[in-house]
């Protein structure tokens, strides 16, 4: 395992499958994670503790989809990438999500290690119902003036 000081985005262009770890115990939430990269897909698993409560997030993008869902929760959140950012900003929104669940910048320390990709990661679960916010993200952007 070698330890790698990148922030997210630079795990995409690394041209490698890669797993990697962290964890943050100096600031509130404390969290933990694993981030899988293939390719342009990604998944990441975390741990959020405030003040001793536990939450587990998930995340996972495809280049053209981006699902993320809490544990014990039923109903989960998806949105299409390609229609909200287009196609030459799929990896660098794909990394911009990511941060959004993880404060890895680029001083964090992940502990990444090369790993065999396994497409079953990178699949939604079925046992949750994805709102998709597509539509939702576009009109808010039209209506905020943003192209």
């Amino acid at each position: 395992m070698k330890k790698v000081a990148v922030g997210v985005g630079v795990l995409f262009k690394q041209g490698k499958d890669l797993s990697c770890s962290y964890t943050k115990t100096d600031k509130v939430p404390q969290e933990k994670g694993v981030i899988h990269v293939s390719g342009i897909k990604y998944r990441g698993d975390f741990e959020l503790n405030i003040d001793g409560k536990i939450s587990k997030v998930h995340a996972i993008g495809d280049g053209v989809w981006y699902y993320v869902w809490t544990e014990g929760r039923t109903q989960a959140l998806k949105l299409n990438i390609l229609e909200t950012a287009g196609p030459e900003a799929a990896t660098n929104s794909a990394a911009k999500m990511l941060s959004l669940y993880t404060e890895t910048d680029a001083k964090s320390q992940l502990n990444c290690q090369e790993w065999k990709a396994d497409g079953a990661l990178f699949v939604a679960p079925t046992n949750y119902m994805f709102i998709d916010m597509t539509e939702r993200l576009k009109q808010l952007r039209n209506n905020s003036g943003q192209q």
